[in-house]
């Protein structure tokens, strides 16, 4: 059921998407909603401001939940922030490049790391050559255990 809590289509998607991503893992649906319900419109810089604070309430919520010993609790918190923080920068993209997208790619990075180092086996981040540089990337480990398969697909995704 699509969205319209912005009446713009564009933006009501991005919301979906944050919705959806925060069915993964996370229990952050009622908090998309209350963060677009803020923002109210058409609003580019609201909609960054908004989303970014959320990212950052809950970073500082990930980092309460892991000194209390819940590190399935700050996990959760970490994955809600990547969302919050990809959110808040995806309307950013064009050209000269807006220093708050890439404040919101640093900062999702952060917290997607933060996360994935709270996984049961958490990747190893790698970097892939790519002509003169380097591409960041995230290796995770194929299930070895007696009860996996002995070979399996390789997915690589590039966003």
């Amino acid at each position: 059921m699509p969205v319209n809590l912005l009446g713009d289509e564009l933006l009501d998607a991005q919301v979906q998407r944050a919705i959806m991503a925060a069915s993964v893992g996370t229990d952050a649906r009622e908090e998309c909603i209350a963060v677009a319900r803020r923002i109210g419109g058409v609003d580019l810089d609201r909609w960054y401001d908004e989303w970014h604070r959320a990212g950052d309430l809950a970073m500082a919520h990930g980092d309460t939940l892991l000194a209390a010993h819940d590190s399935d609790g700050a996990r959760r918190a970490f994955l809600w922030a990547a969302t919050a923080y990809r959110t808040a920068g995806v309307m950013l993209y064009g050209m000269p490049v807006d220093a708050r997208l890439v404040a919101a790619n640093r900062d999702q990075t952060n917290a997607f790391r933060r996360a994935a180092m709270l996984l049961p086996t958490p990747p190893a981040v790698v970097e892939i050559p790519y002509e003169d540089t380097t591409l960041p990337g995230y290796w995770f480990e194929p299930d070895t255990s007696d009860s996996a398969p002995a070979e399996g697909p390789v997915v690589v995704l590039i966003g």
